[in-house]
């Protein structure tokens, strides 16, 4: 009987050091017992340091203007790197989903020379979506975690269960999640959260673990809440997509 080989990209652990995020490993990069491993323990337990201090002063910045730029010579490396954290993080959406997204929303398309414009459009088309909902409320560990939990009908909006993980919220929205998974939230919970801290758009109820949004997600600059800790130019990131 043949089957069909998954050729998709598997991530490798040496390629968050150069994205400076290692949430998604950190419970299991200890696992590691080999002595090649203790440069990459020293270099993740030192951005483990810094990130700290880096997020208390960024994390209120209340300008859309990345705190660090990038010059021309490094601009293909550095689009490089965005690009692979997408596809790290995003682990259930492939490059043609973002041509997608991008070409459907005419604005975004149509805003080629307006980077802050485009940075702040595409953030509200992530932002919005169920998945994304709950990582930001510290629930889950990854929207890729998120997406498990929705397809095995597990999450309820305005008390209905929802299995669509590209679903949008609206202000009003309320989501919540089964009660036998609550104990496996709490965990969580208790383990994710810290810095950066909610967004303002959503209210967490953590004794219940409902999540209500609260605000319009347009009308809250989201750009500082994306999903690494670094300047990310979605302009040069819609330039690759739409190629």
């Amino acid at each position: 009987m043949f089957s069909i080989k998954n050729r998709r990209y598997k991530s490798i652990y040496k390629k968050y050091i150069k994205l400076k995020e290692i949430n998604l490993i950190q419970d299991k990069m200890y696992s590691f017992k080999r002595k090649k491993w203790v440069n990459f323990f020293e270099t993740i337990n030192r951005i483990l340091n810094n990130q700290i201090s880096y997020r208390l002063t960024s994390e209120y910045n209340k300008y859309i203007i990345p705190t660090y730029t990038n010059n021309y010579k490094n601009r293909f490396k550095e689009t490089l790197l965005q690009k692979l954290y997408f596809q790290l993080f995003l682990k259930t959406l492939p490059m043609k989903y973002f041509k997608t997204l991008i070409k459907r929303d005419s604005n975004l398309k149509n805003s080629k020379n307006n980077f802050f414009k485009t940075q702040v459009q595409f953030f509200n088309l992530l932002n919005s979506r169920l998945d994304m909902i709950l990582f930001r409320a510290f629930f889950v560990k990854s929207p890729r975690h998120a997406a498990q939990l929705i397809k095995h009908s597990q999450v309820l909006i305005n008390k209905q269960i929802i299995t669509n993980v590209l679903f949008k919220l609206k202000p009003g929205d309320i989501v919540e999640v089964i009660p036998k998974r609550h104990s496996f939230i709490k965990r969580n919970v208790e383990k994710l959260y810290s810095w950066p801290l909610v967004p303002k758009y959503i209210e967490v109820n953590f004794k219940t673990l409902q999540i209500y949004l609260s605000r319009d997600i347009k009308d809250v600059n989201v750009s500082k809440y994306a999903t690494t800790n670094r300047g990310i130019d979605i302009l040069n990131l819609k330039n690759i997509y739409l190629r």
